[in-house]
């Protein structure tokens, strides 16, 4: 089983899990005429938000970009509980979970939490990536909207986040957890170069 097909397996059965454990909250904000784009939108905000508030506010910041997290954890299952899952859903949701990535990644350039040119370079690597990815595996597949999207490089995120919180909670030198997030650049560069060079090829063919 390679590592698409594993992480496929997560995430559906990550949707059981989250089907079976917010089912009053599910219902809650279908009552109130609360729909998945709403939460993509708030997310959306929430991540401009941390980006503005971080550099005088680094806690409210921090809370309102973990607000802005959890709405991704509940659109999910709002769209299918609502009966209104698509492939233009699904795109919306992915690409706010990529804007709020950015926020983020801005909002920590700015206060320089880690190296400001890795980071730089992180924003501009993991987007290409998306890009990339989403050309790669959807070319020729069949979709109800333009595409049909894909999320299966949500690990460099989780990653680059996994970094944030050990420098934020240990007292680890900035150079040494530098030295990782440069690492994952290196990894996601060489991810870029193989769906770059499958576009390439596919494109003359």
């Amino acid at each position: 089983m390679n590592l698409d097909q594993s992480i496929d397996r997560a995430n559906k059965y990550s949707q059981r899990i989250r089907a079976n454990y917010f089912g009053p909250l599910l219902l809650l904000l279908d009552r109130l005429n609360i729909t998945p784009n709403i939460l993509s939108l708030l997310r959306v905000l929430a991540g401009l938000t941390f980006f503005l508030l971080i550099k005088q506010f680094f806690y409210l910041a921090l809370i309102v970009l973990i607000f802005g997290l959890l709405t991704d954890i509940i659109d999910g299952p709002l769209a299918r509980y609502q009966k209104t899952a698509s492939d233009r859903g699904k795109f919306i949701d992915i690409f706010s979970d990529g804007l709020i990535f950015c926020f983020f990644l801005l909002g920590l350039i700015r206060i320089s939490f880690f190296s400001q040119s890795i980071l730089a370079y992180t924003l501009f690597i993991i987007s290409s990536l998306y890009l990339l990815v989403a050309i790669n595996k959807n070319e020729k597949l069949p979709s109800d909207w333009l595409i049909s999207p894909v999320a299966r490089v949500s690990y460099y995120k989780l990653a680059i986040e996994i970094l944030f919180i050990i420098k934020l909670l240990s007292n680890l030198p900035a150079t040494y957890l530098d030295n990782y997030l440069l690492l994952i650049n290196i990894i996601a560069t060489i991810h870029v170069g193989r769906h770059y060079w499958s576009f390439i090829f596919k494109s003359q063919a």
